[in-house]
């Protein structure tokens, strides 16, 4: 378990060091590099348990061959000698107390993966709550859009257009079946910001993002002491996000122009802040500082 953590915390953080290095790149190959990050770090377990144990041989030329020699005679020991060393011996052995420590130290482990586990099945239990009772879109200006949109991203699949009257979440999932989910009032919505929305949610779809933030999520759970799966998981989620804001600028939208959408974005849609389903939100608060950032003052951008 101790090499396991170590393998995996080494790859994590030459992932890191590799995202940072290329810091000035854009958000799609920071993405990529932790993605391969993380795939590796999770990859050591299985390795070691697929894998054969190589062992060396020694030669047997290098063995020393030891004459034997006579042993000397035990010295016999009296009743009463043996019975004073019984007493002297402690009641347990000193070699189970390593034992109890590392028997407690994978029930933490276990008890505290269990409950990430738990919290990550009960957020996907709430979306799906949520998609049963959310309807197809009919809205013939919402499906033009979508098909001219994914028609120029060279989408093979298409993703389904949902809305929940009862829930104001932007968000979409999916690997297979890839879905977005608008909000109640999403037909109200300016021509301008339905482009935005669905770029960025397709881009989504497009790269699989959802796939792979839901494997960082697992993983974090599962490797909740570690903090290196913690910052990944955080970093895959950041660079997602901005990977598609890129997209979204590529349709010759300002920065500034879809900087304030995504502000006013996450100020109406504030359901999507309580929300702990493994959806990917575009009005997530929690990277919006870094995502304004990056929209404001683009890395080509003078100094």
């Amino acid at each position: 378990m101790i090499l396991v953590f170590i393998k995996s915390t080494i790859i994590l953080m030459t992932a890191a060091f590799a995202a940072w290095m290329c810091r000035r790149q854009s958000a799609a190959l920071k993405h990529a590099i932790w993605t391969a990050g993380l795939i590796g770090a999770l990859a050591v377990p299985m390795c070691g348990l697929l894998l054969p144990v190589w062992r060396v041989p020694a030669p047997i030329d290098t063995i020393p061959v030891l004459e034997e020699l006579p042993l000397p005679a035990a010295p016999a020991f009296s009743e009463v000698s043996a019975a004073k060393v019984a007493k002297s011996m402690p009641a347990h052995s000193a070699a189970s107390t390593p034992w109890r420590l590392g028997r407690i130290v994978v029930l933490v482990w276990i008890g505290g993966a269990a409950i990430g586990l738990a919290i990550m099945f009960s957020g996907a239990a709430a979306l799906a709550f949520v998609a049963i009772r959310a309807e197809r879109l009919d809205d013939s200006r919402w499906a033009t859009m979508s098909a001219e949109i994914a028609s120029s991203l060279n989408m093979k699949r298409r993703a389904q257009l949902l809305q929940n009257r009862a829930a104001s979440l932007l968000g979409t999932w999916g690997l297979v079946r890839p879905r977005v989910l608008v909000p109640s009032n999403a037909e109200h919505w300016t021509d301008e910001r339905v482009r935005m929305v669905l770029r960025h949610e397709l881009a989504h779809v497009k790269r699989n993002d959802w796939a792979v933030q839901v494997l960082a999520e697992a993983a974090r759970a599962i490797y909740w002491f570690n903090p290196v799966f913690w910052i990944a998981y955080s970093r895959l989620r950041r660079e997602s996000e901005v990977a598609c804001d890129d997209t979204v600028l590529r349709l010759g939208v300002t920065g500034a122009r879809y900087a304030e959408e995504l502000l006013e974005l996450t100020r109406t849609l504030r359901a999507a802040r309580k929300s702990r389903s493994p959806v990917l939100a575009m009005a997530q608060p929690s990277h919006l500082e870094q995502r304004l950032k990056a929209l404001l003052n683009p890395p080509g951008a003078a100094q």
